[in-house]
């Protein structure tokens, strides 16, 4: 089976029919992020058995490596191990053995004698321990043979639904695999760079640097250099940068060689004109090499165009869906925010959210295969019905999003009864007709909502009002709820002056001592006739009103005035963390505000961590690192809330100045629910490479504490120690700690 049948067959598959295929999705995007953030192979590949072994009960994953003349195997890494193994040592493939097969054969090869295999003994596998073994060749784009992963069932034979799942992973691991052989051979090249000039693998250019916008010719240039670019040598001479570079990009070069003079060394991706007009990718490594009494450029240029291809699959896979390949959620929000920013005050844009409606019949009745070819179509049909300026995507299940980015209430209702149009002609699959309807929800900016969560908010919102109308209709987002919103938004005004707002303290604990080491601070609502007010319904209405800035002013100053009552009742070495909004970070003022709050309630500024989440970085992440390093500055502690539920970049996040990551709670809760767990110990990891703390948030069972303490969580937070405190139940709650401490 070919690289090209295997991303056929990857397409076909849904991710989101079951819990399997739902933490199968989740584990292949972790194993992406790894390779584009740059992770060790052998890391990669650790990961990528680990996951699969958690989908295959019983199933022992071990993944081998080929060496680059394809005669010899090493063992990379395997998801259980009972005795010794020999890892990193290469044997030879063994003649009609079972990794031969699979190579010559071009396809799988399974064993299901259960005797013993002579392929897997040079590594110290016992295979008469295992019922059936599966082995899948790993090729790469070009079809040459890079590994295998292999499956060692214990207690079955290997069925269509194993195949099923594992065809899924092949094609990203080989993926992983030819990436990484390409990166090993660029650093190879590297090396050779030390060689005599014509020795080189890169191609190499010679001339003396230019005085202003002097279009200087070539002084030397090595046989690499005229190869790539279709030149003889003496054709290549006549020439100079200016003749080669990528036409759009002369504009750059006289800026190019003012940083390279004050510099004397650049780095940086060009793209280069060869002599029959076609661009190749590269890139360039510039150093000014002063020699009697001139400057000369040497200039190295490395074809990148193979690595540019896999980079841009892999980053094709993070943004579209596994089995449509339309743009998954990601895509569809970040191109949503984009046309929400550009619209102008007599423009309007539209989102469509589309349910399929008792799509779960199909599946319940006919299996996931028939109603994974279904959805295919259906996004086939969608797509055909949205123009350039449109997009669709696939949230997940049976639903799609359609944006409109200039739309109107007519246009938007033209293509919403053109979906339903479409949706109900039978779809025919082997013989079989299927009769589907679908429910769809509309939403119009910016009259139902002016940024991307609201937006999304309320088409899903009308959908569900399209589907309480039985089905197969169209609903625009009709906000009946806005008085109640405007009687909520002004009693929430009268709250501050009439303090009804309180706050309580969660504790937190250093696994490492034992000890309360500090508390984060919780806003609670008690309105005089509603009673308490869940934070999860105001929260959001202050900061869409800027009531957060006041509010959170008052939280601010009141946690900072209680923690200093208790400093000099004796507690000491304990923080109180406070949270802060993304409207609140954005403010100009937070500074100011902050020195205020600290001088009057006189707390020292290391006795205070402020928590933001992920989400509000990423909203303005210069921006956001800007202020957070003056917040530094001042002594305050930071933490990042809610981590693992945005999308942050590890190349921005090593740069923030930042002590500490919260766990989210969400990803705490599923810790012994199978491979979900491997994101907590994956932040964990992450951070102390940074050279952060973790905070784990929502921990509540021992279950969870034993988890985080074998993976070296620093702290925990949540029910499992304390549930939120008033003040003087917190006070209480302190005692014996400080007892402990005065002793």
């Amino acid at each position: 089976m070919d690289s090209t049948n295997l991303k056929k067959i990857m397409g076909k598959q849904d991710c989101y029919h079951s819990d399997i295929n739902r933490s199968l999705c989740e584990a292949q995007y972790i194993v992406k992020e790894m390779v584009i953030s740059g992770a060790q192979l052998s890391d990669v590949i650790k990961a990528i058995t680990h996951f699969i072994s958690k989908e295959l009960l019983n199933t022992v994953c071990a993944l081998f490596i080929l060496d680059r003349k394809g005669q010899s195997v090493k063992l990379g890494a395997i998801s259980s191990a009972e005795r010794q193994l020999h890892f990193g040592m290469c044997f030879p493939i063994l003649k009609d053995g079972l990794f031969e097969t699979s190579i010559l054969q071009n396809q799988p090869v399974i064993n299901s004698d259960g005797i013993q295999t002579s392929d897997f003994l040079p590594f110290g596998i016992i295979t008469e321990d295992y019922l059936s073994i599966s082995v899948f060749p790993l090729f790469s784009s070009k079809g040459n043979a890079l590994g295998f992963i292999t499956f060692l069932h214990k207690d079955r034979n290997t069925d269509a639904t194993d195949i099923f799942t594992v065809q899924r992973w092949v094609y990203l691991t080989g993926l992983v695999l030819e990436h990484d052989d390409r990166e090993q051979q660029l650093l190879e090249n590297e090396m050779k760079f030390k060689a005599v000039f014509q020795h080189a693998n890169d191609a190499i250019y010679l001339h003396e640097l230019p005085k202003s916008h002097e279009n200087i010719q070539f002084f030397q240039v090595n046989d690499v250099a005229c190869r790539r670019l279709g030149y003889s040598r003496e054709e290549l001479l006549e020439l100079g940068p200016v003749d080669i570079i990528d036409p759009t990009r002369i504009s750059q070069l006289g800026e190019v060689y003012k940083q390279l003079n004050e510099q004397g060394q650049l780095y940086f991706e060009s793209a280069l004109k060869g002599k029959d007009g076609k661009i190749h990718p590269v890139e360039i490594s510039l150093s000014i090499i002063p020699f009697d009494d001139k400057k000369w450029v040497i200039t190295i240029s490395r074809d990148i165009s193979h690595r540019k291809q896999v980079e841009a699959e892999i980053r094709h896979m993070a943004f579209h869906d596994f089995l449509t390949d339309l743009p998954n959620r990601r895509m569809f929000q970040e191109e949503l925010k984009h046309t929400l920013n550009s619209l102008t005050e007599d423009q309007e844009a539209a989102v469509l959210f589309i349910d399929l409606d008792r799509f779960k019949n199909v599946n319940d009745t006919f299996g996931h295969l028939y109603g994974d070819t279904i959805l295919q179509k259906v996004a086939q049909r969608l797509r055909q019905l949205v123009d350039e300026q449109g997009l669709i995507a696939r949230m997940g299940g049976d639903e799609f999003t359609i944006l409109l980015p200039r739309a109107t209430k007519e246009s938007a209702v033209e293509k919403a009864e053109r979906i339903l149009h479409e949706i109900q002609s039978p779809i025919l699959i082997e013989q079989q007709e299927f009769y589907l309807s679908a429910s769809v929800g509309i939403a119009l900016a910016p009259r139902h909502g002016k940024d991307v969560e609201e937006m999304m908010k309320h088409a899903d919102q009308a959908m569900y009002q399209a589907k309480e109308r039985g089905g197969n209709t169209y609903e625009f987002f009709h906000a009946s709820n806005l008085a109640e919103r405007y009687i909520l938004e002004n009693e929430l005004r009268k709250a501050l002056s009439q303090q009804e707002f309180t706050l309580v303290y969660q504790p937190r604990m250093s696994l490492k001592t034992g000890s309360i080491v500090g508390m984060e601070a919780l806003i609670r609502w008690y309105h005089p006739k509603r009673g308490w007010i869940p934070p999860d319904q105001f929260i959001p209405l202050t900061e869409e009103t800027g009531l957060i800035i006041p509010i959170g002013n008052w939280v601010l100053k009141e946690a900072c005035k209680q923690l200093k009552e208790w400093q000099s009742q004796g507690v000491q070495d304990i923080r109180v963390s406070v949270n802060l909004s993304t409207v609140q970070l954005q403010s100009k003022h937070l500074l100011s505000e902050l020195e205020a709050i600290l001088t009057e309630t006189q707390l020292d500024p290391y006795s205070l961590e402020l928590e933001i989440t992920e989400s509000a970085l990423m909203e303005n992440i210069t921006m956001a690192a800007q202020t957070l390093q003056k917040i530094k500055e001042k002594g305050i502690r930071i933490s990042i809330d809610d981590f693992g539920t945005g999308y942050s970049s590890l190349k921005y996040l090593q740069h923030l100045p930042v002590d500490a990551l919260k766990i989210d709670r969400s990803f705490t809760q599923e810790i012994k629910r199978g491979m979900k767990a491997a994101i907590p110990k994956s932040i964990v990891q992450l951070a102390h490479t940074l050279q952060m703390e973790v905070v784990a948030e929502g921990v509540e069972t021992l279950d969870q504490f034993e988890f985080l303490v074998e993976h070296r969580c620093d702290e925990i937070q949540g029910y499992y120690l304390e549930k939120p405190l008033k003040p003087s139940d917190m006070a209480t709650f302190l005692k014996p700690w400080l007892q402990e401490k005065q002793i």
